[in-house]
């Protein structure tokens, strides 16, 4: 085996144990060297288990931007890589679809303080035609939410069909709205910035999805909250309620572990067949600990 070989299966190998490793976390079933079960909760587990697979992720997107040099729609950036990485990866498509209750429900936030709202044509045209739901808790069908360009259609149709807004109620940049707002981009804000900035999952997720379940969006008017009086458990529903007090509608994504870590796979055979292809491994930033004067 070459060396260029033996390089490749070990980057094949450090990415399977981390996946691996990610399920045993969300499982529970992980086991600590004196034999004992992992004695954590069951939200710690979680954390931990998407922690070490957005770190994989974010590794993995890394050695493919250096290898493959892809060119970035935005310039580039540690977001963009990250989320123009998992838009590359076959395994799941569904990466790539715009998540259209979020994109929504972002756009009625944002509309609360304006009295027309912001792109109104739009963002009514985008709930009638992808997020409109009967019930409350009713799963979202993630996998017919519409790719970035039949949204981007659907915005130029508003925009030629309707009369002209002003700056205030107006995009600043489409194209950079829909890509953030893609099941990549979610993920990116929602699992990889909340979790390893501050250890705890975003108000905008759930943790209901088990291993080998698909992703999913939940749209609710409210929430339940159970607590204890006097030994016995008090369920009670309340409204969700924007800042001023007004009702809403949330919408919260669910990854299953098994969705990062089917990409953690993917995508380290991807860096491995560029490896080869490249003849090398990249070492990352190479530079000295520098030290600096006043002048």
């Amino acid at each position: 085996m070459s060396e260029i070989d033996e390089i490749t299966e070990e980057v094949r190998l450090f990415f399977e144990y981390q996946a691996v490793f990610c399920e045993k976390l969300a499982e529970g079933t992980f086991v600590v060297a004196d034999g004992s079960a992992n004695p954590r909760a069951d939200l710690s587990n979680y954390v931990q288990s998407h922690v070490l697979a957005c770190s994989s992720l974010a590794g993995l997107s890394f050695l493919w931007e250096v290898l493959e040099q892809p060119t970035y729609p935005f310039g580039g950036s540690d977001t963009e890589r990250f989320i123009c990485f998992l838009h590359s990866l076959t395994s799941n498509p569904n990466f790539a679809r715009v998540c259209t209750p979020f994109l929504y429900y972002a756009l009625d936030k944002k509309s609360a303080a304006k009295p027309d709202g912001v792109e109104r044509y739009f963002r009514s045209d985008l709930f009638e035609k992808w997020v409109r739901r009967d019930n409350d808790y009713v799963q979202h069908v993630v996998s017919r939410d519409p790719l970035q360009q039949e949204v981007r259609d659907l915005y130029e149709e508003c925009e030629h069909n309707n009369p002209a807004l002003p700056d205030a109620e107006t995009l600043r940049n489409p194209d950079h709205a829909l890509f953030t707002f893609t099941y990549a981009g979610l993920i990116y804000k929602l699992y990889r910035n909340a979790f390893a900035h501050t250890y705890h999952p975003s108000q905008q997720t759930t943790q209901f999805g088990r291993p080998g379940e698909e992703m999913r969006v939940i749209q609710q008017s409210g929430y339940t909250l159970i607590t204890e009086v006097s030994g016995e458990l008090i369920t009670t529903t309340r409204q969700s309620v924007d800042e001023l007090g007004n009702a809403t509608i949330r919408a919260l994504l669910d990854i299953p572990i098994t969705i990062l870590t089917a990409a953690v796979r993917e995508g380290a055979s991807i860096v491995a067949q560029l490896i080869v292809r490249e003849r090398y491994l990249p070492y990352g930033y190479d530079k000295d600990v520098e030290v600096r004067t006043k002048a």
